[in-house]
C-alpha cells in the first residue's frame, strides 16, 4: 500500500468520473480540516468461504471466458504492468478497518499524511500480479482443446464480434471504446492496474 498526495490531482478522465468527483469533495472537507482517508483497492474477489467465483459482470472474468471461447488472450500492455489481481474481500475490509483507526497526524508508514491540508489516500494491490503475457500458460487450453495464443487486442477485438455471440460482441465494443477513449486522450487506461502502479495507474480500465 502507497499513498501519495500530488496523485490526487491525476487527471479525473483516467478513471471513472464519478469516483474522482467523490473524492473531491472528501478533498474540499479535509481541506476544511476533517479527518479524511481514501482507499483505492483494486479489483476485489469473494471471500474463499463464500465458494463464489468472480461476479459475472467482473471486467476480468468477462475477458477471461472471451479468451477460452476464442482462443486468443488479450495483450492490454503486459509491457506496462497490464495483467490480473485480484484480492479477497476480507482482507480488503480488514485492511481498512485498521488504517481507519490510525491517527492521521501520526507517522503513518508508506502513506501521505496531509493532515488538514488533504486526505490521507491508501492504495492496495494484492501480492500477486499475472501479466497478460502470463494467463495463456496459466490457462492452458480454450474450450475448444487449442493452447490459447496471444494476440493484439484489435484482433482479440475482431474474434469477439465474430463469435456469434451476442453478450460478447457487447463486450468487445465497449472495451473497444474504453481503448479508443485511453488512446484519444493519452492516459493510457490499463485493465488492471497496479493501480497506481498499475491497476498502478489507477482505477480499472483498458491499456494500450
Amino acid at each position: 500500500m502507497n499513498s501519495s498526495q500530488s496523485e490526487y490531482q491525476v487527471n479525473c478522465s483516467l478513471v471513472v468520473k464519478v469516483r474522482w468527483a467523490c473524492e473531491r469533495l472528501l478533498g474540499h472537507a479535509a481541506s476544511l480540516g476533517l479527518p479524511v482517508n481514501i482507499f483505492r483497492p483494486s479489483m476485489c474477489a469473494n471471500s474463499e468461504r463464500s465458494g463464489r467465483g468472480l461476479e459475472r459482470d467482473d471486467i476480468n472474468r468477462r475477458v477471461l471466458v472471451s479468451s477460452l471461447h476464442t482462443g486468443y488472450v488479450p495483450d492490454f500492455g503486459s509491457d506496462k504492468g497490464g495483467g490480473m489481481s485480484w484480492m479477497g474481500v476480507e482482507w480488503l475490509v480488514f485492511s481498512m478497518v485498521q488504517l481507519s483507526g490510525l491517527s492521521t497526524t501520526s507517522a503513518v508508514p508508506n502513506a501521505a499524511n496531509a493532515g488538514p491540508s488533504g486526505p490521507v489516500i491508501y492504495h492496495m494491490v494484492p501480492d500477486t500480479h499475472i501479466p497478460y503475457s502470463k494467463i495463456a500458460q496459466v490457462l492452458g487450453g480454450g474450450f475448444s482443446g487449442d493452447p490459447l495464443r496471444m494476440a493484439a487486442p484489435e484482433e482479440w477485438f475482431t474474434a469477439l464480434t465474430r463469435s456469434g455471440d451476442a453478450e460478447m460482441a457487447m463486450h468487445a465494443e465497449v472495451l473497444k471504446s474504453w481503448r479508443v477513449g485511453g488512446k484519444r486522450d493519452g492516459s493510457g487506461l490499463r485493465l488492471m492496474v497496479r493501480i497506481c502502479g498499475h491497476c498502478c495507474a489507477t482505477g480499472m480500465g483498458i491499456g494500450t
